[in-house]
């Protein structure tokens, strides 16, 4: 009997050693199986998620072509843009120049009728981007007499100065015309000149003799004054 007893201890140690051994076994095929399944899970959405990236991937290839070809267009708008700006800014300026023309010329063929062998109008007067204290004029001489004949001699031209009775000679300029003569001229004037007018005089010749004394005076156009690039002087 004790030996009976003792093999049926033995007996039941093994049946429970193989039945942990069994849930053991179970247990890992069961984690197994789990970790199966969740690795298939996560294929399946790396898969997905390739997927999505390829597409994307697609998008944004397109976009980035629609960009491309949107950036061209507005490249070509903007030289097309900028080539009609040039062109208008030119248009004005030829149409500006034009009207000059058409008023100098209308001024020349119709000036105001008088008996004066020579009269002087100051078309336009500019600062000198160049030299300080220098100004640019540009002087039309005229022959406001309805019949006209060759007229000459030598224009002075003098700066009358506040606070001076005796004017400051810029310089003597020749001509000689039958219609007009247009004359630019550049002129250095004092540093510390306050120019009130400037003062034109001659002795006309016509047919080698002196046939008119000329003298006339205009107003310093300081307030219409413009520089080389147009803008007001100070």
């Amino acid at each position: 009997m004790p030996g009976s007893a003792q093999h049926s201890r033995i007996t039941d140690k093994r049946y429970r050693w193989s039945g942990l051994f069994v849930a053991l076994l179970f247990t890992l095929w069961v984690g197994y199986q789990l970790a199966e399944s969740e690795r298939n899970k996560l294929r399946a959405e790396i898969t997905l998620l390739k997927g999505n990236v390829a597409a994307l991937n697609a998008e944004n290839h397109v976009i980035t072509q629609q960009v491309n070809e949107l950036n061209a267009r507005q490249s070509v708008c903007d030289s097309q843009l900028q080539l009609t700006q040039e062109a208008k800014y030119e248009e004005r300026q030829t149409l500006s120049a034009c009207e000059e023309q058409v008023a100098f010329y209308q001024h020349v063929m119709a000036p105001e009728l008088s008996q004066k062998l020579l009269s002087v109008d100051l078309m336009q007067a500019r600062w000198s981007a160049e030299t300080a204290n220098t100004i640019n004029i540009e002087l039309v001489l005229l022959q406001p007499r309805t019949q006209k004949s060759t007229i000459s001699g030598k224009l002075k031209v003098e700066l009358v100065v506040e606070g001076q009775t005796t004017p400051i000679l810029l310089d003597n300029i020749d001509y000689r015309f039958k219609f007009f003569q247009q004359v630019s001229q550049s002129f250095t004037l004092p540093g510390d000149a306050v120019p009130v007018a400037l003062r034109f005089s001659s002795s006309v010749m016509q047919y080698k003799r002196v046939r008119e004394q000329y003298s006339q005076e205009i107003p310093w156009p300081s307030k219409g004054l413009d520089n080389e690039e147009g803008q007001s002087s100070q």
